[in-house]
């Protein structure tokens, strides 16, 4: 893939934030041109590993939530001669948070005690940690020469407390978050 031709072009970075805590930004290549695309085949990949996630449903679940959304949208998915590919990735990154509060003497007149540590109070810090999982999809022309054209990622916590239906639910919202603009429309 040509990745340099989409870091030269004029890029355009479109951020959605979401209610729901999901986060989805996607970046295209403002020079190709999105209008002749019709059909879409899945670029092969090695399966996707790791200790915490089941990855085999989740591949289940991005790839059927990618092709109902993106026939929703007019594409068929093909095996031969798509007028582009589609590929994913999945990322999990463990973040660590920081949480300070102040206690103490509480407020009085100017010339009495403040808030906080220096006026006879204390301060608690406490960190917490969640996990942070990140699905990208690119979208590539079936043209080597020309490669990657546009990527959307969509990031939100891990819950290990999640059943299978609300993790499977949180999967759609968050491709069909992302591809909601797929393709992109101009002056976007």
């Amino acid at each position: 893939m040509k990745i340099s031709r989409l870091l030269m072009a004029a890029v355009v970075i479109v951020a959605l934030p979401a209610c729901s805590g999901i986060s989805v930004d996607s970046v295209y290549d403002v020079q190709y041109d999105f209008a002749d695309l019709n059909s879409y085949a899945w670029e092969a990949k090695q399966p996707e590993q790791g200790p915490d996630l089941p990855y085999d449903l989740l591949d289940r679940w991005i790839k059927d939530s990618v092709d109902t959304t993106l026939a929703a949208k007019g594409y068929t998915k093909t095996t031969s001669q798509p007028s582009f590919k589609v590929i994913y990735y999945i990322g999990v990154d463990e973040i660590t948070g920081i949480n300070t509060t102040y206690y103490g003497g509480g407020w009085g007149g100017y010339w009495g005690h403040g808030w906080g540590p220096y006026y006879g109070g204390g301060a608690s810090v406490n960190t917490y940690r969640y996990d942070e999982a990140t699905v990208t999809i690119d979208i590539i022309d079936p043209d080597p020469e020309v490669g990657l054209v546009w990527r959307g990622s969509a990031k939100g916590t891990v819950s290990s407390k999640r059943d299978s239906a609300k993790a499977q639910a949180g999967v759609d919202e968050a491709v069909q978050k992302m591809l909601m603009r797929f393709p992109p429309e101009a002056g976007q």
